[in-house]
């Protein structure tokens, strides 16, 4: 079966890493040697708090999908086979378009979607063709990075919760910002 990476890809794929470190607070390894399975892995504090798929959609994202995202149920598996491996750490499938950066935690309610098999007809390969969870775009949830406060730094408080890549009140804080092109 081919691969489908080339070395833009790979460029692309450490753009949105780059993006993700800064939001997230973490490093991001990619293409793991432990688990090849996956794109990459984010670390904090000496430990893997993520296994990350990385995607890159070329279009805006109600452009890309305007109602429903499809998710490769391949790589949700593997993605569950990598948690696993790393003591239950999140699961998350990042998905940049052109206008916004966005993740989608694996959980249960993303495996209990429906399913739809579907293939690239851009690769010229009949063997193409995989399988997919069919998910509300609202589940994608747009990634954010905090502006430094000098005022207040004690702003942006971590939790246990954050070791699974989210931050308190991170998503509706007035000072959060978007990571990507800005429009205003």
């Amino acid at each position: 079966m081919p691969t489908y990476v080339t070395p833009e890809h790979l460029i692309e794929q450490r753009a949105i890493a780059d993006k993700l470190e800064l939001a997230w607070r973490c490093t991001v390894v990619m293409r793991p040697e432990t688990f090849d399975k996956i794109d990459a892995l984010a670390w904090r504090n000496g430990r893997v708090v993520a296994v990350i798929e990385l995607r890159r959609r070329h279009g805006a994202l109600r452009d890309c999908y305007p109602t429903t995202a499809l998710i490769d149920v391949h790589k949700v598996h593997a993605l569950d086979e990598a948690a696993m491996e790393h003591h239950g750490c999140a699961s998350l499938y990042v998905i940049q378009f052109d206008d916004v950066l966005v993740s989608l935690t694996i959980d249960g309610r993303v495996r209990a979607c429906p399913r739809k098999t579907l293939g690239r007809k851009d690769r010229h390969d009949p063997h193409n063709v995989n399988p997919a969870f069919v998910v509300p775009v609202e589940w994608l949830r747009p990634v954010r990075s905090p502006e430094p406060s000098y005022e207040t730094p004690g702003d942006f408080q971590w939790s246990g919760v954050a070791d699974r890549l989210r931050c308190d009140g991170l998503l509706h804080h007035p000072r959060a910002v978007a990571i990507g092109p800005q429009h205003g």
